[in-house]
């Protein structure tokens, strides 16, 4: 599922079905109404944590739909951040990163014209893929 329901304007919330086990990068990018992303209770590979869609193991953020939120904490345990798993979040202005996060790939972060602060919890080593803070890189 790569791009799948890119620029899917009507979308507000989505279930990923328990067959869906693998999702490529870029699948709701510029779906600008996603307020939510459920995962159906038997899906071994994904769950919904807040509206947000992540590993079933809980260490790795596919998509953050925070499309009203001014700040976002990561949770705890998080250690990858895939393409586009904060994308187009025009009102957030804050993030804190785990202390556990070690990989952010390629636009991890993008279109959030509002990011000034970025906090990072603990010290360890973050391994970056490509443009990752572009947006930081920008303001």
């Amino acid at each position: 599922m790569t791009a799948a329901f890119i620029q899917c304007k009507s979308l507000t919330e989505i279930t990923i079905p328990v067959g869906v086990t693998e999702i490529g990068g870029r699948v709701f990018m510029e779906c600008d109404n996603l307020q939510a992303v459920y995962v159906a209770e038997d899906n071994p590979a994904f769950q919904s944590v807040d509206g947000a869609l992540m590993s079933k193991d809980g260490t790795t953020l596919y998509y953050y739909p925070g499309k009203k939120e001014e700040s976002y904490e990561i949770p705890e345990g998080v250690t990858t951040l895939q393409q586009d798993a904060i994308y187009g979040c025009p009102n957030l202005k804050t993030i804190v990163f785990p202390s556990t996060l070690k990989t952010a790939y390629s636009m991890a972060i993008e279109a959030c014209p509002k990011l000034t602060s970025c906090f990072f919890r603990g010290h360890g080593r973050l391994q970056q893929s490509g443009r990752v803070w572009r947006d930081l890189l920008l303001h």
